[in-house]
């Protein structure tokens, strides 16, 4: 999932002796106390750094969080396992020590995931081997001084992104949110406080690559910002302030919304496109409610955008406008209500017409993207956190107890199997070359026919 939440589990990391020799140096060079909004990183600019080409998802991977086509949308020309357990269908599984719900990100060989010690307030990257399973390196990014957060979330709560050369990872510590660069086998390339970052229910946003850039958003209480680094040096292109409002979870995404790319950040309390060379402001729209988490889907010429404190709306924006568009641009929004709440963490997946969207409390409704019209709805009777994703013409989602259902696309509901792994799931499965990996609060699956 891209989660924002976290079980409150605790488990000893048991880092290895070379893992702990190599957390030594970062004792004395790691993240340093929080700036004041004065203290910010300089904005060094585009000018003067390398021209990088885009970070493009390479065919049979999974470089970040909503997948190689940024729309939860897996590669049709594969057929994974409809039946599975923790002995059925396992091509692998590995332990996962610590907590943390941040997605798999996968690229070539290599399946890397953030995890959390709370008993030594250490946040590390780990790396499987994706054919086998075994661990192939562990890095520490950050010790000591974890800040709070929710009960429900963890200090590794988002996914990490991959250019094809360099990990990214964003987290909190120490009142600020870093990001940090590693390469691809772990060796840390640079670690950048961003912003200062009040926490009150912790942070669990995933980076994202445009072009020469990762951008990371660290919307808070206090000063909110959304800051672009270079992948390579990690300098401040631009910077651009946000909301001093609330603590916000959503993950930014740039898509191409009438014939430009746009990046576009759900909450709080409304919807903002930038440009994403600039970070200047393109438009904004009231809703869908105060605090989001989940990202924003789009059909190429409207955004969908869902949204869960203190209510549950799920709303659609035509994407052409400029400047506040609250009154000009909305095209519908769910009613909300008990019969008709939202999803708040898990982020809708939209194909041919139809958005797929289960609430947290386990409604999964098929909508009409046109009109907002809900086609069905089942009750699950789970809770859910990850994120239905669509392979071909199955859409596959975890309940928060490790549920895993497979239904039909379509204007019916068409349930094929539900099946069961142990512990739960709260992050977000991948499906690539007809392989499922899915990690549940313990282990990290791969499910193969």
């Amino acid at each position: 999932m891209q989660s924002t939440r976290c079980a409150p589990f605790k488990t000893l990391l048991g880092l290895s002796i070379p893992a702990v020799l190599a957390f030594v140096p970062l004792l004395g060079c790691g993240p340093t106390p929080a700036p004041t909004p004065e203290g910010l990183p300089p904005v060094v600019g585009a000018s003067s750094l390398p021209v990088l080409p885009p970070a493009v998802a390479q065919r049979g991977d999974w470089p970040w969080w909503r997948g190689p086509s940024n729309d939860g949308i897996a590669p049709a020309d594969q057929d994974p396992a409809l039946t599975w357990s923790d002995t059925e269908n396992v091509v692998w599984v590995a332990d996962v020590p610590g907590t943390g719900h941040g997605s798999p990100c996968i690229v070539g060989e290599r399946v890397i995931v953030p995890t959390a010690d709370e008993s030594t307030e250490t946040i590390s990257l780990r790396c499987y081997n994706r054919r086998t399973g075994d661990l192939m390196w562990e890095t520490p990014l950050s010790a000591g001084s974890f800040d709070h957060t929710h009960e429900d979330n963890s200090h590794a709560s988002g996914t990490p992104a991959c250019d094809g050369e360099r990990a990214f990872f964003a987290y909190q510590a120490k009142g600020s949110v870093f990001l940090a660069a590693t390469d691809l086998d772990g060796k840390i390339l640079w670690n950048k406080q961003l912003a200062p970052f009040v926490s009150m229910h912790g942070f669990a946003c995933s980076p994202l690559l445009y072009k020469s850039l990762v951008i990371v958003p660290s919307d808070n209480p206090g000063p909110g910002f959304l800051t672009a680094v270079h992948r390579v040096t990690g300098d401040v292109v631009w910077r651009t302030r946000r909301l001093d409002d609330f603590q916000n979870f959503s993950s930014p995404i740039v898509l191409d919304i009438a014939d430009r790319k746009q990046l576009i950040l759900v909450g709080p309390n409304r919807v903002h496109s930038y440009d994403p060379d600039t970070g200047e402001l393109v438009w904004k729209c009231d809703g869908p409610t105060k605090v989001a988490a989940a990202t924003a889907v789009t059909d190429g010429q409207n955004v969908f955008a869902t949204a869960g404190y203190p209510k549950r709306h799920l709303m659609a924006i035509r994407g052409d406008g400029k400047g506040e568009i609250s009154r000009t641009h909305l095209l519908w929004k769910t009613p909300g209500g008990a019969r008709h709440v939202a999803a708040y963490v898990p982020t809708p997946v939209l194909k041919d017409g139809l958005i797929y969207s289960v609430n947290d409390e386990g409604t999964m409704r098929c909508y009409d993207a046109t009109s907002g019209e809900v086609i069905w709805q089942h009750d699950l009777g789970q809770s859910f956190y990850s994120s239905p994703i669509i392979v071909g013409d199955r859409i596959y989602v975890f309940s928060r107890d490790g549920d895993g259902y497979v239904m039909r696309t379509g204007r019916e509901f068409n349930l094929l199997a539900e099946n069961k792994l142990p512990s739960g799931v709260w992050a977000t499965p991948r499906f690539l070359d007809g392989r499922m990996y899915v990690r549940t609060l313990h282990q990290l699956y791969c499910i193969g026919q």
